[in-house]
This record gives structure tokens, sequence and C-alpha cells, in this order.
């Protein structure tokens, strides 16, 4: 029976209703655009250089340990020799350019057309230039690219503001946020790097270069940019950085520097007086006073090279998460010079190379694995492992050897705290252990054991998980419509091969010889199609877009939604197989599916009521607005029954499709349309199961009056496409 009151919400994870009919309304839903979302964009990484100087008038690029110079001479652009290394031309160098320097090029294309032809996102120019703020080619600068008629014009937008790190060493000081160059303006001014790389990638044509340009360039400043070298304390996993003295220089600022897309962030992660040297030693987060605790729940403070680490994304990592992640490719390191008022650039030093490795913070999922009972109490150490799982700075997991600190004991009526440090780090946690056993002893054994169990190679340390770098690489995308013997409704191209990937709960899709071309539906509009009219496609949660790639997250595993899908597939096939006969026509066919599903299921209330009381469809009521509600469970909302219709319906050889909309006198609803020979009626197996049945069986749009008044919305189909349905 359908519901007294509205119901419902989209289908799992998109555009799709939800809701109970009759003369009670139906209420709201979420619609596919808000189940969406534009993920930043994971920039590649292009591996050249490995370093770059420039002093005096000579250019000095070491390369594979081949160091070549080239003359200072020549303009961007222009004429002068190329030098080939590693697969780019390297153009002449240009130095000392005023801060507000705009480059020109000859353009004789539409490059606004040209980001359409390859595909690119909007405001993304990097397909034609780039500018790298490190001689490797990987670290982006974010630039402004504009064009008039046939120039094509690059300009910096570099934020000049820099923020302190979340450090005590800084506590009371977020408001000092100091300018690091001295140009009066925020944008539109080169600065922050002391040598910075244009990337030029298509010829005056706009055909594709053989190899891309490289012009090195520098802009003109007050103070030099310090050379910095970097060493590691060992014993603690602490950075320390020296560099030299900078003429005229009163104090220096350690910084920690990402770039994603056009954003650049600067972090002060240290700051001297003058002196030459900084250590992270105070870059640290305590325990707090009168713990007793002998360590830091965090070091190296501020360097730091993820959003989130491998540790926390091992269990439930998805490719949108993934697109969420900054690279550690785009990190770098340095120190600014400055005498109060005037900045200095910094020389990017790549922050993957030089921390990536030192220990941030403990790494509590891999801990709860390695000490599940350190909480609730062990009987002795030596059950324990001599393991101590840490988040390194490239968001890693690794494993250190553990220590026993006899000065971090602390006796309680019960139990006995005992504290347990990573070796090579200044981290550590405490372990309980059961009173009744001698202390000092457990110590001494845990650690003399410890040591017999040290790796002998790596300083002890041992890689536990993957950089998050890695992980991200593990979403590769799909690239193909994966095989499927399931039905699957489209009204074109782009709907079936997302169908058939979302089908095969494909976390990663490339989308782009898809988004812009002739005939085909905007991406929105495919995935809302794909999701609304597919049965097969359960779980969607939300997705977004970043590079021409479609990254999608879903609310259960494969395992789980491969279950779901065979279960619904197999109990159609047997329906089918039940009430359909040979030689009936197709409103006899329609006629014996809608009777099945008004028999079998039933209008489900608590599902209803527990999405109405959280405000979104619990995941234990999720299939309630799916198929496999309706068919296998025997209770659904209506998007649940409409989507058993449909499978129904295919199963059968017939053309059915799910429509939504909003009914007059409620809200949101689902029902569906089916082609009688070749006749698009509609059917509204909800609203059927009822006291009256099967009044809205085979119906015309029009039919559809008094308290089943509704309207269609443009959620269901290619907008394009959604008048070859109607029902007339």
């Amino acid at each position: 029976m359908h519901p007294a009151v509205p119901d419902a919400t989209a289908n799992a994870g998109s555009a799709g209703a939800g809701a109970g009919a009759g003369a009670a309304a139906t209420a709201a839903v979420t619609d596919g655009q808000a189940a969406g979302g534009t993920v930043p964009a994971a920039k590649r990484s292009r591996r050249g250089l490995v370093i770059g100087l420039i002093a005096g008038g000579t250019a000095v690029l070491l390369v594979a340990g081949t160091v070549i110079g080239l003359n200072v001479a020549g303009a961007f652009g222009g004429g002068g020799d190329l030098t080939t290394v590693g697969g780019y031309d390297y153009a002449e160098p240009m130095l000392d350019l005023e801060r507000d320097h705009e480059f020109e090029l000859r353009a004789a294309y539409d490059l606004e057309a040209k980001a359409s032809e390859v595909g690119a996102e909007e405001f993304d120019t990097d397909f034609a230039f780039e500018v790298f703020t490190d001689a490797a080619l990987s670290k982006h600068a974010p630039i402004m690219v504009n064009q008039w008629n046939d120039t094509v014009t690059i300009s910096a937008q570099e934020d000049a503001e820099a923020r302190y790190a979340d450090s005590d060493a800084f506590e009371g000081r977020e408001t000092e946020s100091p300018r690091i160059r001295d140009i009066g303006e925020a944008y539109g001014a080169w600065g922050l790097n002391a040598t910075y790389y244009l990337v030029q990638h298509l010829d005056e044509q706009g055909a594709e270069l053989e190899r891309p340009r490289v012009t090195p360039f520098t802009v003109q400043h007050e103070l030099e940019a310090p050379t910095v070298t970097f060493a590691t304390d060992g014993g603690t996993g602490n950075l320390s950085v020296a560099w030299q003295a900078v003429e005229g220089a009163s104090s220096y600022l350690v910084v920690a520097s990402s770039t994603n897309g056009n954003t650049r962030e600067i972090s002060v992660v240290g700051e001297t007086d003058g002196e030459t040297t900084w250590s992270t030693t105070d870059a640290v987060f305590d325990m707090n006073e009168g713990s007793k605790a002998t360590w830091a729940i965090e070091q190296n403070v501020g360097l730091q090279l993820f959003d989130r680490s491998a540790d926390e994304l091992e269990n439930d990592a998805t490719a949108y998460q993934m697109a969420e992640l900054l690279r550690s490719a785009e990190f770098d390191l340095g120190v600014i010079a400055t005498d109060g008022t005037s900045y200095s650039p910094y020389i990017s030093y790549d922050g993957l190379s030089v921390a990536g490795d030192l220990p941030f913070t403990r790494a509590e999922g891999a801990t709860d694995e390695l000490y599940p009972d350190r909480i609730v109490g062990v009987a002795n150490l030596q059950s324990v492992p001599t393991k101590f799982a840490f988040t390194s700075l490239d968001g890693a997991t690794r494993q250190s050897v553990a220590y026993a600190d006899p000065a971090a004991v602390v006796e309680y009526p019960d139990y006995s705290a005992v504290g347990i440090r990573g070796k090579g780090t200044d981290l550590g946690m405490w372990l309980n252990l059961e009173r009744g056993v001698d202390v000092a002893a457990e110590i001494a054994a845990f650690n003399a054991r410890a040591e017999a169990e040290a790796p002998t190679t790596g300083g002890g340390v041992e890689l536990v998980s993957a950089p998050v770098d890695e992980m991200i690489d593990q979403f590769e995308p799909s690239t193909t419509a994966p095989a499927t013997d399931l039905p699957i409704v489209a009204s074109n191209d782009f709907t079936r091969y997302l169908a058939a990937n979302l089908i095969d709960r494909q976390q990663a899709i490339d989308v782009s010889a898809y988004v812009g071309a002739p005939g085909m539906p905007s991406l929105d509009d495919a995935i809302q199609e794909a999701t609304e009219q597919n049965p097969y496609v359960v779980g969607v949660d939300g997705y977004g877009a970043s590079d021409g790639i479609l990254y999608v997250t879903y609310t259960a595993s494969a395992d789980d939604l491969a279950a779901n899908r065979d279960a619904t597939y197999a109990k159609a096939q047997e329906v089918v197989a039940e009430v359909i006969t040979d030689g009936m026509g197709d409103a006899e066919k329609v006629t014996a599916l809608n009777d099945w599903i008004t028999a079998n299921a039933e209008y489900d209330y608590e599902a209803l009521a527990a999405k109405e009381a959280l405000g979104s469809v619990p995941d234990a009521e999720a299939a309630a607005w799916q198929a496999s509600g309706a068919l296998v469970d025997g209770s659904a909302v209506c998007a649940g029954y409409a989507y058993a219709f449909e499978a129904l319906a295919l199963e059968a050889g017939l053309d059915a499709v799910v429509v939504t909309g909003d009914v007059t006198a409620g809200g949101r609803h689902a029902w569906n349309k089916v082609s009688i020979d070749g006749r698009w009626l509609a059917v509204d197996t909800t609203w059927n199961d009822d006291e009256a049945a099967n009044q809205y069986l085979m119906i015309t749009d029009a039919e559809f009056t008094g308290p089943a008044e509704r309207t269609e919305d443009i959620f269901w189909m290619q907008d394009s496409r959604i008048g070859d349905y109607a029902a007339k």
C-alpha cells in the first residue's frame, strides 16, 4: 500500500526519487546536481632536470650528471639556439626580468577552442603552457593565461601571503602573516622563487611540439635567495636546516610550500633572528603537561606532504578521496631572507626527497593492529610486538623498533601504564600492563627482545604501506566499457559507457573522449541518466570530475554491490519466467509484471521513517530505494518499485524507463514509462498497489489527474531526449 505521508530521496547516490503516492503528498529528493562536485585537479608531474642554478650571466643545468652551459641571451618564443635535454628543448634563459613581466607569444589558434578540443577543464591551460618553480619541472607556479586576437600573454598569479604553521613555536602569532616579497601587491608579480621554468607545449599554429620548449627565467629582487642544506638526526628523526648568510638580511624564514592548480600556500615553519641554522626540534605538538609522557604527539610539524595519510585511507580509500589529495611532488621547502622590509625569493627544494621518510605522528590504525589490547591491558610485555608504527611526512606508514621507556611509567590501582617509544622518532604511546608483574623486569626483557629482533638494514625502519602518491596511482582510470550480461538503458553512447563502468563499480573513469563531443550530453546529464535509468547501477554515492577523469564514490564494497546486482538479476529472471508466457503481447506483459510487483511488495514505511529521522537514506535501508527492495526483500519506497518494474520489463524484452518528478499535491515521486507496440505509456506500480488497483496502468501523461497530477523533472534522461518519451 502506498503511504499517507511523503517519503523520499535519491536513489543511492544520484538523482533518484523516492516517494509514496496516492492522495498523499510525495516528498522532496536531493537531485543529481547535488550529488556531484568538482575536485581539485591532481596535477601531473613532469620529470626533467634535477637541479637548476643561475649565477652571474650563465645558466648551469645539471641533468643526470651532465653539466650544460647556456648563453644568457634570446627571448621566450624567439630565436636563439635550443639545447635538447631529456626530451625537452631548452631556450636561452631570461634574467632579471621585471616582477610584473608578462610573456607574449603569437598564437594563430583559439586557445579556448583548443582547450575544448583536448578536453581540458575550465581555466586549465596546462596543455599549452605551464610554469614550474623547480628544475625537475614538478612544482607548478600559479599563472594567468589570456589571449587577445593572435597574442597569448602569460603572467604571474602568485599569492604573496605566508601563514605560520600550526606549531607551539608560533602560538599566538597567527595574525602576523608576513609578506614574503616587497612588491606591494598580492597578485600579478613573480618573485617567490629564485628561478622559474616556462614550458611551451604548442607551436604558433596550435600543433603539439615534438619536444616541449623550456625557458628558464629569473626576476629582480633586493636580497639573494639562501642556498640550503638539510640533515636528519638519526636518533630523533628531526630535520636540521642550514644556509649561508645573505648580505643585508637580518632574519630568515624557513618555509614549506604547496601548489594545487592555481593555488599556492606558503607556511612559515621556522624563523631565526639572524642565525643560519634551524631544526624541527621545536616544531612539535607535545603531550599535555603533567601527563608524564616523554614523547611528542606530532613532530616535524608543518612539513607533512599529504592531506590524509595512508593509515587513514588504508581501509576506505576511494578514487574520489584520492583525487582530493595533493601529491607530494607539489611540495617544496626553502629559506627566505629578509631585512624586515624586503624578502628574498627562495630556492625550491623537493620536500619528498628531503624529508619524506621522516616521522610525523603515530599511525593509529596500524598501532591498533599491532597492539589491539593496549588500552584494556596486556598480561606482560613479552606478548606484544617490538614494533612502533608511525606516519611519515610523505603519508606512508612505517615501523621502527619499539623501546619501553623506564622513565615513562605511571602506576594506577588496576594497571601500570608503560611508555612505548619508537626509536628514531620523538613519538610514543601508552600501553597498559596488568598489575602483579615486575614492571622493571618486563621493560628490560622487552627492550632486549626488541634489540634482538630489530632489522639490520634501513636504520631499523621498515615501510609498511605505500606513500599517498603511490596509493593515488593505484586508481588507474577505466578507458573502456567493461563487458556485462546485464541490460543497459541509454539514449546515447556516453550514458552507455558510464552505465557499464558504474555497474562494474569503477572508481575512476576517463570521460575525456565524450565530454564536449558532438551530440553527447553534458557530464552531469549523462551520469544522471546512467544512474536513473539502470536498475543495476546501485550504490553510487557521489561524483566529481578533474582533468577529464570522473571520480565516483560508492556506499558499499565491490563484493556487496555485486551480490546485490546478482540477486536482483536472478530474481528478475525468475519472475519473468514465472509470469510471462509465449504469445503474450506487450500490454499483457506489462500487466503481468505490474501485478506481480503489487502482489509481492509492500510499501516500506519503516525505511521512510528512518530516512526522515536521519535526513538521508540510512545505509541499512538503502535497498528500499533499489530494485532489490521490491524484488528480493519485498518492501520498497517508490524508487524501489520503479526500478523493480524496469528490471522486469527489460528482462521481458520491453523498452522501459524510470521517470522522476513532482506530484502537484505533494512532492517528489518516481514511476515508469513503457513502450507498448511502439507507443509510450505510463505505469505507476506504487500507486497501483492500492485498494483501487491499477488505476495508473498504461495511461497517458494527461490521465494523471486529481491527486495524481504530476510534472516531470529533467534529471532522469538526457534533456534533449525527454520529449521522445511523451505518453500520449
